[in-house]
């Protein structure tokens, strides 16, 4: 069996980055999985706007679709709100270097598509956020 990797870039209004103000979050373009992916991961990334302090940082959250559960005949998606999205984790800006950070967390396989939301923490500033997916693709297709 043939591995091969595939990345997807997050898109944010149609833009590869969206900056998050202090105390908001923001909600990714809607993405859809290849259908041969065997494993997956998201890297995620923030960087400060301004001079990061303590308790800047992104909180990401996966929300999922695994298709039409009502039959109104579009995908859905898990709730945006913290307590009914997947938490992926944090990415604390004030760690990271010149007040920009990333990390890398493990993504389930069995949604069609999804978006991300990301919620800041920041005290004042905004928090530029990207993303991209690495899936790893079984070749069997």
């Amino acid at each position: 069996m043939a591995m091969s990797n595939n990345e997807i870039q997050v898109l944010w209004a149609a833009a590869s980055s969206k900056s998050v103000a202090s105390g908001a979050g923001e909600i990714s373009d809607s993405f859809t999985f290849s259908v041969d992916r065997v494993a997956g991961s998201i890297s995620c990334k923030a960087s400060n706007n301004g001079t990061a302090v303590s308790n800047d940082y992104i909180d990401f959250y996966l929300l999922q679709t695994t298709g039409d559960p009502d039959g109104a005949s579009t995908n859905e998606y898990d709730s945006a709100d913290i307590t009914n999205a997947l938490y992926l984790g944090r990415v604390d800006t004030y760690y990271g270097v010149s007040g920009v950070a990333q990390s890398t967390f493990e993504i389930p396989v069995s949604a069609l598509g999804a978006k991300i939301r990301a919620k800041s923490a920041a005290a004042s500033n905004g928090i530029t956020v990207s993303a991209s997916i690495n899936e790893v693709l079984s070749g069997l297709t």
